[in-house]
């Protein structure tokens, strides 16, 4: 009868230690968040007959925030926009969604105006979005400077 206990014993002993829970030892999969868009500012207000019309941002730096509520932790990501104004963001992810923040980075640049051209500078702390992530998903954020 004591060994039956014993051998009882150690089985639900080794049960309740491999239990997958938060407090676990063991990692979360990780798997992979994509977020794509375009960076757009306007740069020529000559071409404004019908309302605002956009050009690509082109090599500019973007600046995500992901924060992970669970652990109370930021992490952040850069990237730059390639020559049509395109980013990418992965964002490495385990079971448990985590909120981005994409800010952009002020920039200046030659605008063409009726009268000329100015050199004005492009905000960034303008435009923020945020988002909710959870391993696999796919988002597309496209940004306007100065809208």
């Amino acid at each position: 009868m004591k060994k039956l206990f014993l051998l009882l014993s150690v089985v639900t002993a080794f049960a309740i230690t491999s239990c997958d829970n938060d407090n676990s030892v063991n990692p979360q999969p990780l798997g992979k968040a994509v977020i794509t868009g375009t960076v757009y500012a306007d740069f020529d207000f000559t071409n404004n007959n019908s309302g605002t019309t956009y050009d690509k941002v082109a090599n500019k730096k973007i600046v995500a925030a992901i924060y992970d509520n669970y652990n109370e932790s930021v992490r952040y990501i850069e990237t730059t926009t390639d020559s049509n104004g395109n980013y990418t963001i992965e964002v490495e992810i385990g079971n448990r969604e985590l909120e981005i923040y994409i800010h952009l980075v002020d920039f200046k640049a030659d605008v063409r105006y009726a009268d000329g051209v100015k050199n004005q500078t492009f905000y960034g702390e303008g435009f923020s979005t945020s988002s909710d992530l959870e391993k696999g998903g796919e988002y597309i954020r496209d940004i306007y400077y100065n809208d």
